[in-house]
């Protein structure tokens, strides 16, 4: 029986024990939570009191530094080929045969369409014999000519021997003028097959094997060389005179962005300016050209040149996100060395592609707020997070 009550005594020592071990974890637990410890930091435990119940806001900070700061100018301009020609036939045929894929690169020389060339083959032939016919006629007056020449003076007429003398000059102008018509026979002839004319891309054929063809017919189909590119943009007549010496001394970087929000700037080149002004828009044109290896760019696009000063300036550039504007002005969260939020008056100037230009209120290094504003007030503790 004492073994049983002194069980029962270490049983309830045991339980109490227990009891007091509980509340003490609670007891710090809670302890955690008022003070706001931070992971890792004093009086919390890892990973707790970030953010949570009445403790501090975790935000998104960065370090200003100074940068070279881009303020690019932008303009709609259009991507056009370098080359492009329209294949029109020249003569007349029913079309033999297509002899490309449509869509494929071309190379120059490469016979693409071959229109029926018997006729104009016939046709050179049947010139070919003409001048071959004018040939003896002026081998005869010749002869003519010459007997007539080398006769008494006296058995003779003026007359003969003055139509001899023509004849003769007709003759040489009958073969010139037959040897004329065998060229242009042979240009026919040489029409009814249609070559490349430069490299390129071809696209659709418009018209199909067995077809009549003619002049008349129109376009065939289209061959468009697209590397490089031209891409064709206006500047005002201001904008224009402010970055002529620019232009000229290749002083600006050219990019355009495609339509969907993509940057293309390898081989950008400036190309061309037009000689005068538009009255009717007070602008003027201008082409870069860009490398198109890729074929990324098409032809007949639009897209947005976007031009830059090589010579950039270096200054202060943060993001949008960082900006508040108050009825007192422009401000920025900075966080100071004991991780408190003060407010910083700022001035801003120009945007760029990367943020917004501070012209005055910041320095290098000092840390700003730019994720958890609407978390903040001025003098709050903060944890930053880079």
């Amino acid at each position: 029986m004492s073994d049983n009550v002194s069980q029962k005594k270490k049983t309830g020592s045991s339980g109490i024990g227990i009891v007091i071990a509980l509340v003490l974890i609670i007891a710090s637990f809670i302890a955690g939570k008022h003070f706001g410890g931070s992971a890792g930091g004093p009086g919390g435990f890892p990973g707790m009191g970030m953010g949570m119940g009445g403790g501090a806001p975790a935000v998104s900070v960065q370090k200003v530094q100074k940068s070279f700061i881009d303020i690019p100018s932008e303009y709609v301009g259009f991507i056009e080929a370098q080359e492009s020609v329209e294949l029109v036939p020249q003569v007349s045929g029913y079309l033999e045969s297509v002899n490309f894929t449509e869509g494929s690169y071309i190379k120059k020389g490469q016979t693409l369409f071959k229109i029926e060339r018997r006729q104009y083959q016939a046709e050179l032939e049947m010139r070919k014999a003409k001048l071959g016919q004018a040939q003896a006629n002026l081998a005869q007056a010749e002869k003519l000519y010459r007997r007539l020449k080398a006769a008494d003076p006296k058995s003779i007429s003026q007359l003969d021997l003055d139509n001899a003398e023509s004849s003769v000059a007709s003759g040489k102008a009958a073969i010139a003028e037959c040897k004329a018509d065998i060229v242009l026979a042979e240009v026919d002839l040489e029409r009814t097959t249609i070559k490349a004319p430069i490299n390129g891309y071809i696209g659709k054929a418009f018209v199909t094997e067995g077809n009549y063809v003619s002049n008349s017919t129109g376009t065939l189909a289209r061959l468009v060389k697209s590397d490089p590119v031209r891409v064709v943009f206006s500047l005002s007549d201001s904008d224009y005179l402010k970055n002529k010496s620019k232009f000229s001394d290749g002083q600006l970087n050219f990019a355009i962005r495609l339509p969907d929000g993509s940057e293309v700037s390898q081989g950008s080149r400036f190309d061309f300016e037009d000689n005068q002004i538009d009255q009717g828009t007070a602008t003027i044109a201008l082409r870069a050209s860009f490398d198109n290896n890729d074929r990324k760019l098409i032809p007949g696009a639009y897209v947005t040149v976007v031009l830059t000063d090589k010579d950039r300036p270096e200054g202060v550039v943060i993001p949008h996100s960082a900006v508040m504007n108050t009825a007192d002005g422009t401000i920025v969260y900075v966080v100071d060395a004991d991780n408190n939020a003060q407010v910083r008056p700022v001035v801003t100037g120009d945007e760029t592609q990367n943020g917004i230009i501070v012209e005055s209120g910041l320095m290098p290094d000092d840390v700003i707020i730019i994720q958890g504003l609407q978390k903040v007030k001025p003098g709050t503790a903060v944890v930053p997070q880079m």
